[in-house]
């Protein structure tokens, strides 16, 4: 690019940036007008930041904000630093109320002076609960702050904020205020929060910490309102019969089952399953297999857990699946298959490698008897290579078990056979061994 270009481009966002910078010297309105001492003030306040001198910030701030409201955004940032630095090393509890009440009304100012109100109003969550929360009407206060944060955010409010959503409502069911399903209205819009903040959750550690609000959530629910399978089969279960594809209905019922520990109820299953169609999501996929499981419908299970490898990405996840898909074939008695399975959570995850194996070498024992036949010497081959996979999962127990099925060495040396001699072990198990004694 043209140097002049440059030099031109340069210039005019630097004028740009001054406007954006510019400060308004204009006093409150019925207030005699001192450039000279706003000056000394504003000085004040912005060297006393650098420094971290948040006394004489305060002081500085207090006088701007009395006498030249409009002077600069950033004299009510650097208030909000120095009160809250005042207020947290402050002991004594009036001192340290009147330094939280400076704080939310600079918040207030900030708004009537430069707007941003949806921003600003985020912030004054940050700290409006830990400020109010034990004071006459604090509570009042706090339904009107979250209230107005869940206006501006709605489905995206922050995840601390939706908790104390939460928390408020159940206080406000205490006082007479709300009742159960007015408490239950604003659990929907929490449980709203806590779907797309889990949805859009970058990393495994973000998708864990809504995890956790959302089991603080469901925590502070089950104190407040007794929902039980009772409650949700009458309330909600006729309409979701009626109406499985109600997506909406679907996840409340689900949420609410969970919240009153109803997973074991028919109901659960429909809702988890009507949510599954259209959210195609490996977990639910999991935990409907799981249910067939309990119900020993072990077809449907497999269906599921396969559709719950396919969808999710977690080594250890996909691991832990199939090793269940494993066992639900190992009792069908589809061996081979079994096998497999336990081999692919085995690959899968190191964490699951040794439960994987040992596993396999329990299919092995199993078919001792039918793979091995009468002869005494090749017919325990299975159990010594049940002994070798013991071994590759460093099972010592399994070990000392399949040993003591080994061939005893009268049989060895009576059927013309010696140690360490290679020993095809055929059957479904297949390969080959090695020839030991116990």
């Amino acid at each position: 690019m043209n140097t002049k270009y440059v030099l031109f481009f340069f210039l005019f966002f630097s004028i740009l940036a001054l406007q954006a910078q510019e400060l308004s010297w204009d006093p409150q309105e019925g207030v005699e007008a001192d450039p000279g001492k706003a000056k000394e003030q504003y000085t004040l306040v912005t060297d006393g930041a650098k420094t971290k001198d948040w006394e004489t910030v305060s002081t500085a701030v207090q006088w701007l904000v009395a006498y030249n409201p409009k002077l600069h955004k950033s004299i009510y940032q650097n208030g909000e630093k120095a009160f809250k630095a005042l207020e947290k090393k402050e002991k004594d509890a009036a001192k340290k109320a009147e330094y939280q009440d400076i704080v939310l009304d600079l918040f207030k100012k900030r708004i009537e002076n430069f707007g941003e109100e949806k921003k600003v109003m985020k912030r004054v969550g940050n700290v409006a609960f830990n400020y109010l929360k034990d004071r006459p009407n604090g509570i009042d206060s706090l339904a009107q702050i979250y209230g107005k944060i869940y206006e501006f955010y709605g489905k995206n409010t922050p995840r601390t904020h939706a908790l104390i959503m939460m928390i408020v409502a159940c206080n406000q069911k205490k006082k007479g205020q709300l009742d159960d399903k007015q408490v239950l209205a604003k659990y929907d819009q929490i449980a709203e929060i806590m779907e797309t903040g889990l949805a859009e959750a970058k990393d495994e550690k973000k998708k864990a910490k809504w995890i956790g609000t959302q089991e603080k959530v469901d925590g502070v629910l089950g104190n407040c309102v007794e929902i039980n399978c009772d409650f949700v089969k009458e309330n909600f279960g006729p309409k979701l019969k009626d109406n499985p594809s109600d997506i909406k209905l679907a996840k409340k019922v689900m949420k609410y089952m969970l919240a009153g520990k109803c997973t074991d109820d028919p109901l659960f299953l429909l809702a988890i399953k009507s949510v599954f169609v259209v959210e195609q999501d490996g977990s639910l996929a999991k935990v409907i297999a799981g249910q067939h499981m309990a119900k020993s419908e072990t077809d449907s299970a497999l269906v599921y857990y396969n559709q719950a490898a396919a969808l999710i990405e977690a080594d250890s996840a996909k691991a832990d699946i199939f090793l269940n898909v494993g066992k639900i074939l190992g009792s069908k008695g589809q061996l081979s298959k079994a096998r497999e399975y336990a081999f692919k959570a085995a690959k899968a995850s190191s964490s699951k490698a040794s439960e994987a194996y040992s596993f396999v070498a329990g299919l092995y024992m199993n078919s001792g008897k039918s793979c091995g036949g009468s002869h005494p010497v090749n017919g325990r081959v299975a159990y010594l290579a049940a002994y070798d996979m013991y071994a590759k999962a460093g099972n010592s127990s399994g070990m000392v078990r399949a040993k003591s099925q080994f061939p005893s060495k009268t049989d060895i040396f009576t059927f013309g056979m010696s140690e360490g001699q290679s020993l095809s072990v055929g059957c479904w198990i297949g390969g080959s061994t090695t020839l030991r004694v116990r």
